[in-house]
């Protein structure tokens, strides 16, 4: 009788040991599913914060490259103009310096031309640079007047006042150019009258 009740008593210790074990490892496979998706959930959390603050990144990038493409614009197209003149300056001297070597009758008071037509064309291309360089620091603000007129020259032209200006410096540059051409070729014919009378002369 006491055998028997000392088995049943074993067997029954068994079974809750198993049972209890399995529940052990039960509540472990679960705590581990747990973990597991925790851990899932802050990388993809993680992942998502990090894709959408990079797209607020590139966004704000965006918008600061739209706000700054006028001024790049502006800054390109003074940019270009001032290279412009520095070539008709060039021109302009290279021609002083063709009078020069002819010795012509008229050269000084052609010299004073191309001279004061040099000035007008540095003083564009200083003032140019000065508003470039105001731009670029920060400092240039159009005055309520410069607005005014600025809103009249549209209104009269039909276009902005960056194009009006624009379309004013290229004739302008047209016309210098067409006053150096007409200049280097009446030099190189009162050259031509010069050399066909020294070679009558000669003759």
């Amino acid at each position: 009788m006491f055998r028997l009740f000392l088995v049943t008593s074993i067997l029954i210790v068994i079974i809750h040991a198993e049972t209890t074990l399995e529940d052990r490892i039960e509540k472990g496979k679960e705590r581990h599913k747990q973990v597991v998706g925790t851990l899932v959930n802050h990388i993809f959390t993680s992942i998502e914060q990090r894709k959408e603050k990079e797209a607020a990144e590139r966004e704000k990038l965006k918008e600061l490259a739209d706000q700054l493409k006028p001024y790049v614009d502006e800054t390109k197209k003074r940019i270009k103009g001032e290279q412009e003149l520095s070539e008709i300056d060039n021109a302009l001297e290279e021609a002083q310096m063709h009078l020069a070597e002819e010795g012509d009758a008229n050269a000084e008071e052609k010299q004073a031309e191309i001279a004061r037509i040099r000035d007008e064309v540095n003083k564009a291309k200083w003032g140019l640079m000065d508003r470039l360089q105001k731009i670029l620091h920060g400092k240039y603000k159009p005055t309520v007047e410069t607005m005014k007129k600025s809103e009249i020259l549209n209104e009269i032209t039909g276009t902005s006042s960056w194009q009006s200006a624009t379309w004013l410096l290229l004739f302008l540059c047209v016309l210098l150019s067409i006053a150096l051409i007409a200049v280097l070729t009446h030099q190189m014919s009162k050259k031509s009258d010069y050399e066909r009378l020294k070679n009558n002369s000669l003759m």
